[in-house]
């Protein structure tokens, strides 16, 4: 239940009229909001001063500050000393969108805060190839999440490190009842980042880390098949990415080529509704040794399950 905050008429008078306090000086003396001080001005009949200051401010500068940065009028009004009045009529008077009364607390709240590193970097690409992979993003009311659900511990905690890199806060943790591990951090402005990311903007910085990218895809969409050539009664084993994107698939596929390798691209056609397979792959045994040994992927990079054979790798 609220209490209504008790303020005399002679009271506001005095602070409002004589005094020329703002209302938000006032309501700090109430200790309540600047809105309520404006509501008793008008109940109480008190003439409210209106542009009894002409505060200079220009209008992108006004936009900067309070839809780009999130300032409220509140703290804007300190900046220039005025009230948040006249900061309301300049917003008004210049056009500007007023935000909704929430808007400013929903905003504030810690993970909206949060400002990644977003300079093209290793971790950058890492974190992309991973994304175009089995990450997800997900938004949920006013929270905004990247995450990684995985049954390999060393993959959750090498996502973990590339997310700390750029400064993001995230977690790990087990899923009850399920062997499988979840990876998630929280940012607005990460999560708008990467939701409007361009073919373009994804190549360039692809192309600028190249083995942190396709560590990311691989870790994600690729794995080591094991194959049997009867001829000479032998195992082999030949590196495999699928994906069900063409965009993505081939910009794997030019990165490894890149490389010196020669990987081959073939579509597994389904029927409808299911979307055709791109599978991605790397067949002669010092192409997936090298390719392993210049990707240095944290998990698909050993041949325990096959250690009683003869591999050659």
């Amino acid at each position: 239940m609220k209490i209504k905050v008790k303020i005399l008429k002679r009271s506001l008078e005095q602070y409002y009229i004589n005094k020329k306090m703002s209302t938000a000086r006032i309501a700090i003396r109430y200790k309540c909001n600047p809105e309520t001080i404006r509501r008793r001005l008008i109940e109480y009949g008190i003439k409210r001063r209106f542009r009894e200051k002409k505060v200079k401010i220009p209008p992108n500068q006004l936009e900067e500050l309070y839809n780009k940065r999130k300032i409220s009028t509140i703290d804007i009004s300190r900046r220039y000393n005025c009230s948040p009045w006249a900061i309301r009529s300049k917003l008004i008077q210049y056009g500007i969108n007023i935000r909704k009364p929430n808007d400013y607390h929903k905003w504030k709240s810690p993970q909206n805060q949060i400002i990644p590193l977003l300079k093209v970097s290793s971790e950058l690409s890492y974190i992309l190839g991973v994304y175009l992979g089995d990450a997800w993003i997900y938004k949920y009311k006013h929270s905004y999440f990247i995450g990684l659900d995985t049954v390999d511990f060393k993959f959750a905690k090498s996502f973990c490190s590339a997310l700390k890199r750029i400064k993001l806060h995230p977690s790990v943790f087990k899923k009850s009842n399920r062997e499988v591990w979840r990876t998630i951090a929280s940012s607005k402005i990460f999560f708008n980042w990467l939701k409007n990311l361009s073919s373009e903007d994804i190549k360039k910085i692809a192309l600028a880390y190249p083995l942190s990218f396709l560590k990311g895809i691989y870790e994600s969409e690729g794995c080591i098949s094991r194959n049997y050539d009867k001829r000479v009664n032998k195992l082999y084993l030949s590196v495999v990415i699928v994906s069900c994107e063409k965009e993505t698939i081939e910009l794997t596929q030019n990165l490894i080529i890149a490389l010196g390798l020669r990987p081959r691209l073939n579509l597994t056609r389904k029927k409808v509704p299911f979307k055709p397979i791109w599978v991605l792959s790397i067949n002669r045994q010092s192409e997936v040794k090298s390719f392993l040994a210049l990707v240095k992927p944290c998990i698909k990079n050993t041949t325990r399950r096959f250690k009683n054979q003869n591999l050659p790798v």
